[in-house]
């Protein structure tokens, strides 16, 4: 029914333009073959309205549908375009934070690694302030203590009653007894002095240093001591009367005369050490001279006086011993080399140190 009719010409069109295929043209099969235009120029047939305007319904449909067909798929594109946004700003954020701690962890190992280069000599500085520091707060620990104790002792002879005239012979009873109590008192402080310096020439010769003896080195204490020894007796007057407070004059004397032979003894040994270190073995065998003890009762000065009698004898006999074996025609023996007078120490002079 729907076969192709050899004698129904239909309507071809190429573009816009609409043609009826030839006559004389046939195919085997009877149906028509449309021929070039170009070659057979056919009559322009225009369409009908209606089929115009059933042709623009179509388009405008199907126009319609492009557009929002389009209009989807831009709306989709966008918003696929803003969740991308979304998702690079959200990575960039975190890149950044990434960033941030980054740059803080490398700062702090650039910071461990330059403490870790300095921390031998900021830790060396570290310990000898500490040790300035504990050696600061022990000297104040002791002079605190001393402080307390003759606080201590001066309130004990505040309150202790006053001793009978016949049983304090300390007491002065006129002036010039007070100013020999006053001097014996200055005497006991500079003696006292003498024997802290002859504590610390021992101390720095005889104790190890940098050991359980003294922990600083041989050196630094030896340099702390002088400076010490220069500084003097710094003892004030009412710290000296203090410590002779309520004593009697002998006692006092007593006292000095201990704090000196100490000083002797301590004296005595220093020399012998730098003796052992410095002169040959030869002259280590000779006895030293000791000093004869001084007598303790009260017939002090009679034995003072038969010592030195005793002495001026010796020395009278052995100068006539030496004039009488000297030969009459032998030439003058050479002046024997004397000592020189040394004159009082001072601060500055080396036994003083």
């Amino acid at each position: 029914m729907w076969r192709d009719q050899p004698n129904i010409l239909r309507p071809r069109h190429i573009g816009s333009t609409f043609y009826l295929p030839g006559g004389g043209t046939g195919g085997g099969r009877g149906g028509s073959v449309p021929q070039v235009p170009g070659e057979y120029p056919l009559p322009v047939v225009n369409p009908p309205q209606d089929a115009r305007d059933r042709l623009s319904a179509v388009e405008r449909a199907s126009s319609d549908t492009a557009v929002t067909t389009l209009l989807s798929r831009y709306r989709v594109e966008n918003e696929r375009l803003q969740d991308q946004l979304k998702a690079h700003a959200v990575h960039e954020a975190l890149l950044e934070q990434r960033l941030h701690e980054l740059s803080a962890r490398n700062t702090a190992l650039h910071l461990q690694e330059f403490r870790k280069k300095e921390s031998d000599s900021a830790l060396d500085a570290l310990k000898k302030q500490l040790e300035d520091r504990e050696h600061e707060v022990r000297a104040l620990q002791l002079q605190v203590e001393k402080q307390a104790g003759r606080i201590a002792a001066f309130e004990e002879a505040v309150s202790r009653p006053p001793r009978d005239s016949e049983e304090s012979p300390a007491t002065p009873s006129s002036s010039s007894s007070r100013r020999t109590h006053e001097l014996l008192c200055q005497i006991l402080s500079s003696v006292g002095f003498l024997k802290s310096v002859f504590n610390a020439v021992k101390h720095c010769r005889t104790s190890p240093h940098e050991e359980t003896g003294c922990q600083r080195p041989l050196q630094e204490c030896t340099l702390r001591c002088l400076q010490a020894a220069m500084r003097g007796n710094q003892e004030t007057l009412g710290d000296m009367l203090g410590r002779g407070h309520q004593a009697s004059c002998e006692e006092l004397a007593l006292a000095i005369r201990e704090e000196v032979i100490f000083c002797e003894a301590s004296a005595v040994q220093v020399a012998a050490q730098l003796l052992a270190e410095r002169a040959p073995p030869a002259a280590l065998g000779e006895e030293p001279r000791t000093t004869p003890p001084l007598p303790l009762d009260a017939d002090s000065g009679a034995g003072a006086a038969e010592a030195e009698a005793r002495e001026g004898g010796e020395l009278e006999e052995e100068k006539c011993a030496s004039s009488v074996e000297q030969p009459p025609l032998a030439a003058p023996p050479a002046p024997c080399a004397r000592r020189r007078p040394t004159s009082r120490p001072t601060v500055d002079d080396c036994e003083v140190q």
